[in-house]
């Protein structure tokens, strides 16, 4: 078995969405400044690098991040490439994922692998009303991941396709690294922080894949 992390490295260069807090290391002490130890903290938006978005995200009584369990979070999972699509429609979302029975589905845009420059990019991949209502009229879906920061156009800020899975509580995982991942299924863990009463949580997520 082979064990592959597609969690984005947080550091103070990854981009934000424009208008969040960027992600800051604070040194409190230092054994370079003579202090007896180093001592730091991290502020950041819990959307930022890695991350799941839970239904409170946009809907008031939505479920939050600590409402799904170990078991939502771990199991079965397929990344199918959707490559060179800038807007994933339903008849492309139709056409790649088709034949593929999963409750985990990660979507492989090719974005990440492009686009480590440190700058936002709107031009980002992203998913189509009519795309998120096939998957949720034709798949039982748990969780939907991609290497895309946002699921959403960015210039759509009615957030719909957001909207439609928090209203079938669809976990969403964003900003996944998925540059050498091939097509295939695995099992995925994904390993959120574990804070109380929140929409997002950043998170460790790791894929795993039987040899031969």
């Amino acid at each position: 078995m082979i064990i592959h992390d597609l969690t984005l490295p947080l550091n103070e260069e990854i981009p934000v969405y424009p208008g969040d807090p960027p992600f800051k290391i604070n040194t409190i002490s230092s054994l370079e400044n003579s202090d007896e130890y180093n001592l730091s903290s991290i502020s950041l938006c819990l959307h930022c690098g890695t991350h799941i978005d839970a239904p409170f995200h946009f809907r008031r009584n939505g479920k939050k991040v600590e409402d799904f369990s170990l078991e939502y979070l771990i199991g079965e999972a397929y990344i199918v490439n959707i490559l060179n699509s800038s807007v994933i429609n339903a008849e492309i979302m139709k056409r790649a994922v088709v034949n593929i029975e999963t409750e985990r589905l990660i979507i492989r845009t090719g974005f990440m692998h492009q686009s480590l420059n440190k700058s936002w990019d709107e031009g980002y991949p992203s998913l189509t009303e009519d795309a998120s209502e096939w998957l949720i009229n034709n798949k039982k879906l748990k969780i939907l991941g991609i290497d895309s920061p946002d699921i959403d156009l960015f210039h759509n800020r009615e957030f719909p396709v957001h909207k439609i899975f928090a209203d079938n509580d669809i976990l969403v995982i964003e900003n996944l690294d998925l540059s050498k991942e091939e097509e295939g299924k695995g099992r995925i863990i994904i390993s959120p922080l574990y804070v109380e009463g929140v929409e997002a949580l950043p998170a460790r997520v790791y894929f795993l894949k039987d040899i031969g």
